[in-house]
């Protein structure tokens, strides 16, 4: 797999908040990425899809399917347009931004969040711009009131297209293949003719043709919520492995998190932090196990996350590459309750 050729561009991105975000999420593929992005980036995330009388209701689904896994917040907003408005018709594209950015800052409280949003640096329409997104946080923040930072953060505009975002999420870990892409289903199934359909096999064929992988083998990944970028057991060294059992044996995790422990297709035991509610069919095929943990991450200039989590019963699963040692230890102390 050819990762090193993911370019990615982090300026584009505009973190403020850091603690709290409201993820704008359709349920779409390239939302869905940015959720997993937020995910790894907030320790608060809640999500809002919005039911604005759209023909393809299935994303809606969707969306509420990837949040249960995630055991997230999940608003749907509804809004009545009429089916003849030229937006609805046309899958709502000119001013989406706008709208979904305001729908967001209604739900910030005091304390400030970031609006996260899925939109790509190729988008055609000017309020998806940087500059204009800027203004826009500028706008929405009280400088009497409000305690907390306030912005409008588009991680995918860090990658050049749709197939470097698929990409991005595939070693995120994502559920890509649970979103919703199609407009216009037919019989409750992808069309696989409509313009949203056949971008996504196009980007299916650029992703074997620049990084190659072919679609059937992320599909089996995806189908056991994996990812053979996911951390391993059998990654964690001596020295983390000292580390882990002594903040395990202080009791420094006195209550841990739920993940995704399982079996990857590689032969490795993997560690999927942000999986809490892995479907039941999964467990029954013995393919993994839910295990509470405690987790510190970040990321790399270039865009690909370090990891390591701590179970509770000492065992570590970490990513290949690591910071050094003292960073990581630094990050757990942060976060361990003695």
């Amino acid at each position: 797999m050819n990762i090193t050729s993911l370019v990615f561009d982090e300026t584009q991105i505009h973190l403020r908040n850091g603690h709290r975000a409201i993820v704008m999420f359709s349920g779409g593929m390239d939302s869905t990425v940015a959720l997993w992005w937020a995910m790894n980036h907030y320790d608060e995330v809640k999500a809002i899809t919005v039911d604005y009388n759209q023909q393809h209701k299935q994303e809606i689904s969707c969306a509420k399917k990837i949040c249960d896994l995630i055991g997230i917040d999940h608003d749907v907003i509804t809004i009545g347009f009429p089916s003849d408005y030229w937006g609805i018709e046309n899958f709502l594209t000119r001013g989406q931004a706008v709208l979904m950015v305001s729908i967001a800052a209604l739900d910030i409280g005091r304390d400030g969040s970031d609006i996260v949003l899925g939109t790509l640096r190729s988008d055609p329409y000017k309020d998806s711009d940087r500059d204009f997104l800027d203004v826009l946080a500028n706008v929405m923040k009280d400088q009497k009131h409000d305690k907390g930072e306030i912005g409008i953060v588009t991680p995918l505009h860090s990658l050049k297209d749709k197939t470097a975002v698929a990409m991005w999420g595939y070693q995120l870990g994502a559920p890509i293949s649970l979103s919703w892409t199609c407009r216009r289903p037919e019989d409750g199934q992808q069309c696989l003719k409509c313009p949203h359909c056949e971008e996504r096999m196009i980007v299916s064929l650029n992703i074997y043709n620049e990084y190659g992988l072919r679609e059937e083998d992320i599909l089996s990944w995806q189908e056991i919520l994996g990812s053979p970028f996911h951390p391993a057991f059998e990654n964690a060294n001596h020295e983390l492995q000292v580390l882990a059992r002594a903040f395990v044996e202080a009791d420094g995790i006195k209550s841990g998190v739920p993940g995704w422990r399982y079996q990857a297709l590689d032969g490795k035991e993997r560690f999927a932090s942000c999986i809490h509610n892995p479907p039941q069919l999964l467990m029954d095929k013995n393919i993994g196990h839910i295990a509470s943990h405690l987790r510190v991450n970040g990321f790399f200039m270039d865009g690909s996350m370090w990891e390591v989590c701590v179970c509770i019963d000492g065992s570590v699963a970490s990513t290949q590459n690591l910071p050094n040692i003292d960073v990581i230890e630094k990050e757990l102390i942060n976060r361990v309750e003695f």
